[in-house]
């Protein structure tokens, strides 16, 4: 019997097709529903009311539905952050899968971590998931939506790292007691080994934390029901991911719990406009 075919959605048609790609590796077929056209209308979308939020990813669900697919994943850190899939699933009488449990999974092997992102919104995300299962955890984060950009035009990525400065980014993290570096984007593994040449920093990129299991529990787990078929059922099914990015899924975010404090100067040394959030 022919596999279903699974609906992938990202910020962008980049990161799409790279979720995209995951699957078809695992001879999974999928076919791309990208939200925005680049990363900073991706931003502006994330940051726009929760009823817009919602009404544009209900609508691409459906339009996958009608196109033919059974099966909806989730690609994006930021867009998994910002909006309740939960609710939409629920909503629609589906399952949307992301791999929320990788996260997880790597926050019980550390005390204090580094991580950097596309922006706040997945920030917060990967944060209030990794809380949730350390509270103990102490983070020190960054949102580079800059260095997303560049990967978008193809910058190569030793330019790359040496034109944001990330090597002394990392050494920063380094200095205030961080174990390692956790590469809290899809887009971010792109630059990986550039980053790796310019410091000793380990980098944890999520997609190596997963499991053979992971492609079985995909197909075992996932619930083929159509948006807004009364008589399905919907689960939350939890994907380890695949062998190259990560993306996540968390429920509505709230500030219980979360401490947040805009810091107003950067590293000196840092191109790059970031917001960095402390939460312990």
């Amino acid at each position: 019997m022919a596999e279903k075919l699974t609906a992938v959605y990202a910020g962008t048609a980049v990161d799409t097709e790279m979720g995209v790609v995951c699957l078809k590796e695992r001879g999974i077929p999928a076919k791309a529903y990208p939200v925005s056209t680049d990363p900073v209308a991706q931003t502006v979308f994330q940051n726009s009311s929760q009823e817009q939020k919602d009404e544009k990813m209900k609508g691409l669900l459906r339009q996958a539905a009608d196109e033919g697919c059974e099966r909806y994943f989730v690609y994006c850190n930021s867009l998994s952050g910002s909006i309740d899939f939960s609710a939409i699933g629920e909503e629609l009488g589906i399952s949307i899968v992301t791999p929320l449990q990788v996260y997880k999974q790597l926050a019980g092997n550390y005390h204090k971590l580094g991580i950097i992102c596309a922006n706040a919104n997945g920030i917060i995300g990967v944060e209030r998931t990794m809380l949730a299962a350390n509270p103990d955890l102490d983070i020190l984060s960054a949102g580079m939506l800059s260095v997303v950009v560049e990967i978008e035009k193809n910058t190569p990525p030793d330019e790359l790292v040496a034109k944001h400065h990330l090597g002394e980014l990392a050494a920063w993290f380094k200095s205030n007691g961080c174990e390692a570096l956790v590469l809290g984007c899809t887009h971010f593994p792109y630059f990986k080994d550039a980053l790796a040449k310019v410091t000793d920093l380990p980098l944890i990129d999520p997609a190596l934390h997963t499991t053979p299991e992971s492609q079985a529990l995909y197909a075992a787990k996932m619930k083929t029901a159509q948006p807004g078929n009364p008589g399905s059922t919907t689960t939350s099914t939890r994907f380890h991911g695949c062998a190259c990015f990560i993306s996540f899924y968390i429920l509505r975010i709230t500030s219980t719990g979360v401490a947040l404090a805009h810091v107003g100067g950067i590293p000196p040394y840092c191109s790059s406009s970031f917001t960095m959030i402390r939460v312990k």
